[in-house]
């Protein structure tokens, strides 16, 4: 690949280019996966009202089951 290259400062050019553009495309993907992280963690569950008695009192059912 880099025999078709002219010189050095090419082939040095070239490689950190790719370096560059490494480091910037490993510094994106850890911030998303950081704001995926953090949606993760403040999202309020469906299931928190299960817990909550006075929404859900503890007792008997329709078909006559004890919760």
């Amino acid at each position: 690949m880099f025999s078709k290259l002219r010189n050095k400062k090419e082939v040095i050019k070239m490689d950190t280019t790719i370096i560059v553009i490494g480091i910037v495309v490993l510094i994106f993907s850890l911030f998303f996966l950081l704001f995926l992280l953090f949606i993760r963690a403040t999202k309020k569950e469906d299931y928190d009202d299960l817990y909550d008695y006075d929404k859900n009192p503890p007792g008997f059912d329709e078909a006559g089951r004890w919760d």
